[in-house]
């Protein structure tokens, strides 16, 4: 993975923290970045929309139901990823 071990500055982020965390997730991105958060968040709730290559995607109720299964949460995930964050991650 080459995108760890990168030589420049990285911020990487679950795609869960943003759907389920989001205003905390972008407040301690606006942090690390050095700028603040203004007190205006909106949550965009518009119909999905065709994304390059013609392909379908998900709004953010779509987004809740498909990512919020607690059985689904592995799926797409390789032997490699689950160990590594197994020893990784808290």
């Amino acid at each position: 993975k080459g995108y760890f071990h990168a030589p420049f500055p990285r911020l990487m982020l679950r795609y869960e923290d943003i759907l389920f965390h989001t205003e905390e997730v972008v407040a301690q991105v606006c942090e690390c970045a050095g700028g603040v958060m203004n007190n205006e968040f909106e949550y965009v709730h518009g119909a999905p929309h065709v994304g390059p290559l013609g392909t379908e995607k998900n709004g953010f109720v779509q987004a809740v139901i498909k990512y919020g299964k607690f059985d689904s949460r592995l799926e797409g995930l390789s032997e490699a990823d689950i160990d590594f964050a197994i020893k990784t991650l808290e």
